[in-house]
């Protein structure tokens, strides 16, 4: 499990559970990308296996689990921040498009509870195929034991990426476009605001998470 120091220096050193990519390789030529839970990666490699030096000969079906270093950049690679004219419908705008890094949550802070998490990766990935246990039971012990508590952590918000801020904060109903029925004398705040909320800096989103009541439970 790594610290989250890696990709943010700013934070304390400790462990929490980010979004991950990773690919599921199920030959010489299929490979499936999946976005999952820093945590569910030792879950992952039980049933599939490692990153290749194994081989898979532990796991319950050989397919080979790889860590994507370079996610984003993997994920974002075709992506256009408006989408182009030729594509829209008539008398539609350019819209923002959200990056899919950002829309697949990579890079973001587990902020669920332990004991709901823990069931539903029992509910997720069911028993062992070759033992009467629950798989997350097996890497985790039972959920009282309180192990995968433990590499959950407890986020605060400077913990968090500014695309899961803004998810936040968008949440709490603060609200910087122009809606279809906004009065023409209304549009420049609205416009002032929302080039001010896009300004922001990490340490900003922070503060405005703080004012909007974002509580991490």
């Amino acid at each position: 499990m790594a610290a989250v120091t890696a990709e943010r220096p700013r934070t304390a050193t400790r462990v929490l559970s980010l979004r991950i990519l990773v690919t599921i390789d199920q030959g010489m030529t299929i490979s499936t990308p999946k976005v999952i839970w820093m945590h569910e990666l030792p879950i992952f490699e039980d049933l599939h296996g490692g990153d290749g030096s194994d081989d898979g000969e532990n796991a319950a079906d050989g397919r080979k689990v790889t860590v994507i270093e370079k996610a984003a950049e993997f994920l974002d690679k075709n992506y256009k921040a408006k989408q182009p004219l030729s594509e829209l419908q008539h008398n539609k705008k350019q819209d923002d498009l959200t990056r899919p890094s950002d829309a697949a949550g990579l890079g973001f802070v587990f902020l669920g509870n332990a004991g709901a998490e823990w069931a539903r990766l029992a509910n997720a990935y069911g028993k062992c195929v070759d033992e009467d246990k629950l798989v997350v039971e097996r890497i985790y012990g039972r959920a009282r034991e309180g192990r995968l508590a433990q590499l959950l952590g407890q986020p605060t918000l400077d913990d968090l990426p500014d695309a899961q801020l803004r998810q936040l904060i968008v949440g709490t109903g603060y609200v910087v476009d122009i809606a279809h029925d906004t009065q023409p004398e209304e549009k420049p705040a609205i416009l002032k605001q929302r080039a001010a909320y896009l300004a922001l800096d990490h340490a900003g989103l922070v503060a405005l998470a703080e004012v909007q009541g974002v509580e991490l439970s």
